[in-house]
């Protein structure tokens, strides 16, 4: 718990009373911080554990038109909480909320890709890999020295739509050759492609393009108005 010091000051930093009795001034836990902790996420644990369990199990007992509304609900609720939460959440909060969010993202495409449609696809993180550069070469003032001086600079919204576009017809070149592939020689070839893609981009060949293992450095955070400045790693 420790390494969420920055993240708990900037939650209840006006609370010094709270923070001064969680972690010491040298950085760390206190030994009643440490029992504090302990004892919550304890009883937390104890006490939720049940109740989990109950709602999965009555979620999943539903069935028809009342199990949709009650997803519904569901995803009002979360999209109402993912609005909201901005507000009252310091700077590392949203940060660290967004890159929970992208790796989401990345998770929730390997279970559609390998859960339900059963193709292995060893080299998935490709296209991620090819939405993140893109992203970071569009919005970036000056995302390399080998990049032509006219290189406009791309609202962040403008440079997503253009990424999508971008990491699909890249699939699609990658997909094709492979379609009809099955087991092991498709898990094989995708890998193939995965690594490609990942020497091409680490390369020192590309550095003035895509700086090497340093990457894109100077991207700007994703502004949302009055909600503020988001970026993630």
């Amino acid at each position: 718990m420790s390494i969420f010091q920055a993240v708990i000051d900037d939650l209840f930093g006006a609370i010094d009373p709270l923070i001064d009795l969680l972690y010491a001034k040298t950085g760390g836990l206190t030994r009643q911080g440490a029992i504090v902790i302990a004892v919550v996420s304890g009883g937390l644990s104890l006490t939720g554990r049940g109740r989990i369990k109950a709602a999965r199990d009555d979620y999943a007992a539903k069935t028809g038109p009342e199990r949709t509304r009650q997803t519904a609900i569901m995803l009002a609720i979360t999209t109402v909480l993912l609005i909201v939460l901005p507000f009252f959440t310091g700077k590392i909060i949203n940060e660290l909320l967004a890159n929970v969010g992208i790796f989401l993202l990345l998770a929730l495409g390997l279970n559609i890709v390998v859960g339900l449609a059963g193709i292995l696809d060893l080299g998935y993180v490709a296209f991620f890999a090819v939405g993140g550069y893109t992203t970071a070469v569009l919005t970036a003032a000056r995302p390399g020295e080998s990049w032509p001086d006219w290189l406009p600079h791309t609202p962040w919204i403008v440079a997503l739509l253009i990424t999508i576009v971008i990491a699909a017809m890249v699939g699609l070149f990658i997909g094709a050759p492979v379609i009809r592939m099955r087991g092991d020689y498709l898990a094989i070839v995708t890998l193939g492609f995965g690594e490609i893609i990942r020497i091409l981009f680490l390369s020192d060949w590309l550095n003035g393009f895509f700086g090497g293992a340093q990457g894109i450095i100077n991207i700007p955070a994703a502004e949302f108005g009055f909600i503020g400045e988001v970026s993630g790693v």
